[in-house]
């Protein structure tokens, strides 16, 4: 037998195509919107990358040495993980939280287990929490999370503010960061700015989508009004028209009856001269019409 490889590889990709489209879809329902889909769907497709990722890291901590890294990087890649079963199971906000807040947590475990925090992480709060803000902004954009985002977004602004300080006062012994204290405004500064720079465009871009998203909402609805009237209006005319017609064809079945008594009993009787043939005829076309309104 002959093997297609062609057909084989795309059995293979639409498969996986298949596979990653249910795992994209786990806790999407019917009757949401536009925005709350989407913002499921980018939660199942963060999860399933970072936690494979993260996994990966653990292993390699794990050969290296580094049991508490690898530890703490195989708990975080399980609660990732969770994030699907909490939005399969419709705590979608709980997926949110893991979302927003569990990647701050990493400097104080390594601060409570051993006494310290690794100096690579002070750089590294920077980058992460300007990622955390534009994620955060796209997940908390409902309405209904409103208050959730702005908590969120105070504790990121504090979290950049003050956790290299934080974490520096309470590690024993005191990380090697001298670049980082010393400089500590010259870097910081423009972080902040910048902070407050994409969480203020961002904010401006979701403002501007809810307004055109509830707009659509109420075009929708009015949409969706006009038709429901329409066609309980076309409803009513159907029915209209159907009680005319059953009207009209008992009104017309009465003289119809009485002709073709009349055409017969002529018929029968044969009392006519000399019309025999237009009694036929009128006969023939009265029991067409009898049959027309017969027919359903």
């Amino acid at each position: 037998m002959k093997l297609n490889t062609k057909a084989l590889i795309s059995g293979v990709v639409k498969s996986h195509y298949i596979l990653i489209h249910k795992m994209l879809g786990i806790g999407v329902r019917r009757g949401q919107n536009f925005r709350e889909k989407r913002i499921i769907q980018v939660i199942n497709a963060i999860s399933l990358i970072i936690a494979p990722i993260l996994m990966v890291l653990s292993v390699v901590n794990f050969i290296i040495g580094e049991a508490l890294n690898a530890g703490i990087l195989l708990v975080f890649a399980f609660i990732y993980f969770s994030t699907l079963y909490w939005n399969a199971r419709r705590y979608y906000f709980i997926s949110k939280l893991i979302m927003a807040y569990l990647i701050t947590f990493n400097p104080f475990i390594h601060l409570v287990v051993n006494g310290y925090t690794p100096p690579g992480q002070y750089l590294s709060y920077m980058t992460v929490t300007i990622i955390l803000v534009v994620v955060t902004t796209f997940l908390f954009s409902g309405k209904s999370d409103r208050r959730a985002y702005y908590i969120t977004l105070v504790y990121y602004f504090l979290w950049i503010c003050f956790i290299d300080k934080i974490i520096y006062a309470l590690s024993d012994p005191k990380p090697q960061i001298d670049f980082i204290v010393e400089n500590y405004y010259f870097y910081k500064g423009p972080i902040i700015a910048g902070l407050f720079l994409v969480t203020l465009m961002i904010n401006i871009f979701i403002n501007i989508m809810t307004r055109y998203e509830e707009e659509l909402s109420n075009k929708n609805k009015e949409l969706e009004k006009r038709v429901r009237e329409r066609t309980q209006k076309l409803s009513e005319t159907y029915d209209r028209i159907i009680n005319l017609g059953f009207m009209t064809s008992h009104e017309i079945r009465g003289p119809l009856a009485s002709i073709l008594g009349i055409t017969r009993l002529f018929l029968t009787n044969r009392n006519v001269h000399g019309l025999e043939d237009e009694i036929n005829k009128l006969h023939e076309k009265s029991q067409e019409m009898d049959k027309v309104i017969h027919d359903p």
